[in-house]
């Protein structure tokens, strides 16, 4: 499997987080140009508002995103979204630190 990614990583400050590439489909329907990877680069206090943005997506969206888990478990709904709440409070304790990904 080299080569082959199978997970997102992030990471701002000391704060690492790896996400199932799984959900990609969630979060390309939040954000279609470029999903999660659309904070990388951002500092904490840019990317909370579209980290924020997103979450609201998700609760809007919830039963169309519930119909995008993958069959073997691996990347639900829920996981993504508390996810998404950790990495929001990341951001606002980084505020000035620069998000990397993958």
């Amino acid at each position: 499997m080299e080569g082959i990614q199978m997970s997102y990583d992030l990471s701002i400050g000391e704060e690492d987080f790896n996400i199932t590439y799984n959900v990609a489909p969630m979060f390309y329907a939040a954000i279609p140009e470029t999903g999660i990877r659309e904070i990388y680069g951002m500092n904490g206090l840019e990317a909370v508002g579209v980290i924020l943005d997103m979450m609201a997506y998700f609760v809007h969206h919830e039963d169309e995103l519930r119909a995008m888990e993958p069959d073997n478990g691996w990347g639900t709904f829920d996981n993504t979204y508390k996810c998404l709440c950790k990495m929001s409070l990341a951001s606002i304790n980084n505020k000035d630190k620069k998000w990397e990904g993958d």
